[in-house]
C-alpha cells in the first residue's frame, strides 16, 4: 500500500532503526490514503440504493393514548399537562390515574385539573386505591381504546414535538415499540430556566448488554397496544424500581421489535428522592435477572445469578432480613465449628493458607 515504507514492525529494535533512518535521510512525502472524491461517490451510491420495503402503517395522533401514573406529584402534574397541551399535533387521548395519593395538596391539584380539562372528551382522570406504579400504568392502558400507547411520568415534561415525532416514526418503522433520547434536568421552580444535567441516549435492544445495563430506554416510549398486552404489561412488584427496563427486556426476549428514536423527546426531572434512587440496587437488578430467567434453563438462571453475585459491589448488597432465632443460633454454631476445625488443621501445618473467617 502507498506509504508502507514509513511503517515498521512494532519492536524496540525496529523503532530505533526507523528513528536513525529518519535522522539520516529525513521523512519523505506521505501519500494520503483518504480520497474525498471516493468517499463522496461511495455515499452517493449508498443513497441511490432503493430503501427496504417497509410496510407503511400510518399512525395518526387519534390512534395514540398518553398514560400517566400520578402519586403525590401535584406540584409537577400541571407542568406535564401544559407540555401536552403545547404539542404540535392534537387529537390524542390522555388518561391520568391517581394512585391513591396521600398528600392532600396533590389530591386537590389532581381534582382541580380534572375539573379544568372536563370539556376535553379525550382527556380522562381516574382515582384508585394505592397499588404501585406498575398496576397504575396497566390500569391506564386497559382503559385506552387506541392502537398505540405512550407512557409518561407525572414529574416529567414532553417536548412540543414529542407526539408528532413518535407518530411519524411509528409510521415508517416496523418496530412494535420505540424509545427515545431524553434530557435530564434539575428539580427547580417552574419559573426558572431548566438546567440540563445530562443526556440519556439509549442504543437500543442488545440482550447481551441489557442484562447489566439499560440499553433499551426509559418508560417514556410508544408501543403498540397489542404488543403491550401480549407481554402482560408492567410487572406489579412494589419494592423495586426498573419496571421500565424489565418491561422492555421482556418485550425483546419475546421477539417483539424495538428501536430508538435518536432525538430527545422529553425532559426527565432528576429528583434526589426518585424511586430508582431510593430503592435497593440489589432488588432492582434482581428484577432484571428474573425477567431473563424466564427464558433460561435452570443452569442458565444459576449462572446469571452467580455472575451478578461476582459483581455485587456494583449493584449493592442484598438487604438483610432478620432470621428466626433458631436459624441464627445454628449459623453461629456452624461458624464456630468451622473455625475450630481450620485452626486444628493449621496447627498441624497442613493448610497454611486456609482462611479462618
Amino acid at each position: 500500500m502507498p506509504g508502507d515504507s514509513h511503517l515498521f514492525v512494532p519492536t524496540p529494535r525496529a523503532l530505533a532503526a526507523k528513528l536513525l533512518s529518519i535522522i539520516e535521510h529525513g521523512i519523505g512525502p506521505v501519500p494520503c490514503s483518504y480520497s474525498a472524491k471516493a468517499a463522496r461517490e461511495g455515499w452517493t451510491n449508498v443513497a441511490a440504493k432503493p430503501a427496504p420495503d417497509v410496510p407503511r402503517r400510518h399512525v395518526c395522533p387519534e390512534e395514540v393514548t398518553v398514560c400517566v401514573a400520578h402519586y403525590n406529584y401535584g406540584r409537577y402534574l400541571p407542568s406535564l399537562l401544559a407540555s401536552l397541551e403545547r404539542q404540535t399535533v392534537q387529537g390524542f387521548s390522555l388518561i391520568v390515574v391517581d394512585d391513591g395519593s396521600t398528600d392532600a395538596e396533590s389530591r386537590r391539584v389532581f381534582r382541580e385539573l380534572r375539573h379544568r380539562y372536563r370539556t376535553n372528551p379525550r382527556w380522562t382522570f381516574v382515582e384508585k386505591e394505592n397499588g404501585g406504579i406498575g398496576e397504575t400504568r396497566n390500569l391506564a392502558a386497559s382503559l385506552a381504546g387506541t392502537d398505540c400507547l405512550v407512557f409518561m411520568d407525572a414529574d416529567n415534561e414532553a417536548e412540543p414535538f414529542m407526539l408528532e415525532v413518535m407518530c411519524q416514526s411509528m409510521s415508517v418503522s416496523p418496530a412494535d415499540c420505540l424509545t427515545c433520547h431524553m434530557r435530564g434536568f434539575a428539580d427547580q421552580p417552574a419559573d426558572q430556566l431548566r438546567t440540563i444535567m445530562y443526556h440519556y441516549m439509549p442504543t437500543g435492544p442488545c440482550l447481551e448488554a441489557g442484562v447489566f445495563n439499560n440499553c433499551f430506554g426509559d418508560a417514556n416510549f410508544i408501543v403498540r397496544a397489542e404488543a403491550f398486552r401480549a407481554v402482560g404489561g408492567f410487572s406489579v412488584q412494589r419494592d423495586a424500581s426498573f419496571e421500565d427496563w424489565e418491561f422492555l427486556a421482556r418485550l425483546s426476549l419475546r421477539g417483539f421489535q424495538q428501536d430508538v428514536i435518536p432525538v430527545p423527546l422529553f425532559l426527565y426531572r432528576h429528583t434526589p428522592g426518585g424511586f430508582s434512587r431510593t430503592t435497593s440496587p440489589y432488588l432492582n437488578h434482581m428484577r432484571i435477572v428474573a425477567a431473563y430467567g424466564e427464558f433460561l434453563p435452570e443452569w442458565g438462571r444459576r449462572l446469571l445469578r452467580d455472575t451478578y453475585a461476582s459483581v455485587k459491589p456494583v449493584f449493592g448488597k442484598r438487604p438483610q432480613q432478620k432470621r428466626p432465632g433458631m436459624l441464627r443460633r445454628l449459623e453461629r454454631s456452624i461458624r464456630k465449628r468451622r473455625k475450630a476445625f481450620l485452626m486444628k488443621v493449621r496447627s498441624k501445618g497442613r493448610a497454611d493458607r486456609l482462611p479462618i473467617n
